[in-house]
């Protein structure tokens, strides 16, 4: 096995109960030769220096202020890439639980002749608290514009063979350095930080799909999620984030001319999205709407990163062989 070092980026925000069990959780770990890099989002009541103090071997970034998803695990990649014996990063929740064979098992599937053009891969996430369900076997991307967990909710043996997938799910899953450093040498980033949240996975997994990277599901590599453990906090946000941020990815991922093609799906679901708020949010609603103004207003930044992202169509046509239509979970 590489006696190069993994490195583990996991998020704190407030959810300092979580954060202490998933840490304990990595210290079970069969395989010791990772790091772990815990970027404290601004959380109340010191809860960054009393994580420091308990997990004194790991390396702590207190930060000022709350930089979302996107930036916080932003700032942990770039702490890693100062490291020579970085090899791989693992992005993790901190509302997850993991067995004590995941980093091998992942390791296993990375290392393999045969999966060298695979630079990310995607553990078995089970839902934490009904462990015969799945909460993501990666990510599924819909010709409509709308991403989907791939096997939220299924039974979890319906998922015991590894596969080539589109993208995997930010909660959990595995990336080679080179990778990493690809999405890097593009914009000074790995998640894109005006996403603040949500979907910034999805464009992720397509930008490295994109940089000519192939995701794999490893299906004996476990993790347990309990799922929006910080982002119930934010209900507003939690509906204004995807529906603006699903809008950006079209415009920064897709070709112009698939945009063109596909028109009538994606307005249906840019559509579908904000009718469905109002439907199970009530007057949350109006923040989807809000979120939709706010992706029209901010579409010329995006499409400036266009030509970074979108660098070789053959790639693009190997993404749409993967893509899918599909209105709901």
């Amino acid at each position: 096995m590489s006696s190069s070092k993994t490195y583990f980026i996991i998020l704190n925000f407030n959810g300092y109960s979580d954060t202490v069990e998933c840490l304990e959780s990595l210290r079970q770990f069969k395989n010791q030769n990772f790091q772990v890099i815990l970027v404290d989002n601004a959380s109340a009541n010191d809860e960054g220096k009393r994580l420091a103090k308990e997990f004194p071997e790991y390396i702590h970034i207190l930060n000022e202020k709350n930089t979302g998803f996107a930036g916080g695990n932003n700032i942990g990649v770039a702490r890693a890439l100062q490291e020579a014996d970085c090899g791989y990063i693992f992005f993790l929740n901190n509302d997850t639980t993991v067995e004590p064979d995941l980093l091998d098992q992942l390791l296993v599937a990375a290392n393999n002749p045969e999966n060298q053009s695979y630079g990310f891969f995607q553990p078995k996430m089970i839902n934490y608290f009904q462990r015969e369900l799945m909460d993501s076997a990666g990510l599924d991307y819909s010709w409509n514009g709308l991403g989907f967990n791939r096997g939220g909710n299924q039974p979890v043996e319906q998922y015991n063979d590894n596969q080539a997938i589109l993208g995997c799910c930010g909660g959990a899953f595995l990336c080679r350095r080179p990778a990493v450093e690809d999405l890097w040498r593009q914009a000074g980033d790995f998640f894109a930080e005006e996403f603040f949240a949500y979907c910034e996975d999805l464009d992720a997994s397509l930008r490295l799909q994109w940089a000519g990277w192939r995701a794999l599901f490893v299906a004996a590599a476990i993790v347990y999620h309990k799922g929006g453990q910080t982002a119930n906090k934010f209900s507003a946000r939690k509906v204004f984030w995807p529906n603006r941020n699903s809008f950006w990815v079209i415009i920064r991922d897709w070709p112009i001319r698939d945009i063109f093609k596909n028109l009538h799906w994606l307005f249906l679901g840019q559509i579908g999205m904000v009718v469905n708020a109002f439907l199970r949010r009530g007057k949350l609603g109006w923040w989807a709407v809000k979120g939709k103004i706010e992706a029209v207003q901010g579409s010329g930044k995006m499409w400036r990163r266009r030509a970074a992202i979108q660098t070789n169509r053959s790639n693009w046509l190997r993404i749409k062989k993967l893509m899918i239509l599909k209105w709901r979970p």
